[in-house]
C-alpha cells in the first residue's frame, strides 16, 4: 500500500468486498478501469442503496441512513471542504458540509493522522489476512 491513495487492484478488492458485503450493485471491470483512468466518480444504485466510487474515495448510502465513506484521501477530503467553502462565498450563503460527512472525514483523519498515512480505510471491508502472516 502507498501512503497516499490506495492502488488499483487494492481498491478492486475493497470495492469487490464492499458491494458484496452491503448488497449493493456491483461495478463492471470496465466502468472501474475508465473510473481509474479519468479519475472520474462513478455512482451504482440499487433498491438497496448508492455507492459513489473514485480512485480518492469511496462512500456509500443505504436507505434512510447517513452517507458512511469506506476509503478516503486526504486530497479528497480538502477538495470536498474547498468546494463548500467556494458555494458559501458564491451563493453568499453559510453552506456547509453535511454533518454526517464531516463525522466521516474526521474519523478518517484522526487514522491517517496516527498511521502516518494520506488515506483512510474503513477496516472492516478490508480483505481478511491470514494470521500467521
Amino acid at each position: 500500500m502507498s501512503i497516499w491513495k490506495l492502488k488499483k487492484a487494492e481498491l478492486w478488492t475493497l470495492i469487490e468486498n464492499a458491494t458484496l458485503r452491503l448488497g449493493l450493485k456491483r461495478l463492471t471491470q470496465e466502468a472501474f478501469n475508465t473510473m481509474w483512468e479519468t479519475d472520474e466518480t462513478v455512482i451504482t444504485s440499487s433498491l438497496n442503496g448508492v455507492m459513489w466510487i473514485n480512485p480518492e474515495y469511496m462512500a456509500y448510502m443505504l436507505p434512510l441512513e447517513d452517507v458512511k465513506y469506506i476509503y478516503v484521501t486526504r486530497n479528497h477530503i480538502r477538495k470536498e471542504r474547498l468546494s463548500y467553502t467556494v458555494a458559501s462565498i458564491l451563493r453568499f450563503s453559510r453552506k456547509k458540509l453535511p454533518d454526517d460527512v464531516d463525522r466521516e472525514f474526521r474519523k478518517a483523519e484522526r487514522t491517517m493522522k496516527k498511521d502516518g498515512r494520506h488515506y483512510w480505510v474503513e477496516n472492516c471491508f478490508l480483505p481478511a489476512t491470514d494470521p500467521k502472516e
